[in-house]
């Protein structure tokens, strides 16, 4: 993580993701700007039903594991 992770966490920001799978060129990333938002947004949901349904099984005291 950046210099700055502590700070941005002490305003309420808990999670960090990025819109690249891998490094590449700035004319590359500007070139699928569109491809890589969607794909981000949509792992940054799938994280999101993966945290609801862990909090629903440990509420039902049904986790796996």
């Amino acid at each position: 993580m950046s210099k700055g992770c502590t700070e941005t966490r002490a305003h309420g920001i808990d999670a960090f993701a990025s819109v690249m799978e891998r490094p590449r060129t700035l004319e590359d990333a500007l070139g699928r700007t569109e491809i890589l938002l969607v794909s981000a947004a949509a792992e940054a949901l799938r994280m999101v039903r993966i945290g609801m349904e862990v909090h629903t099984r440990r509420a039902r005291g049904t986790e796996r594991g």
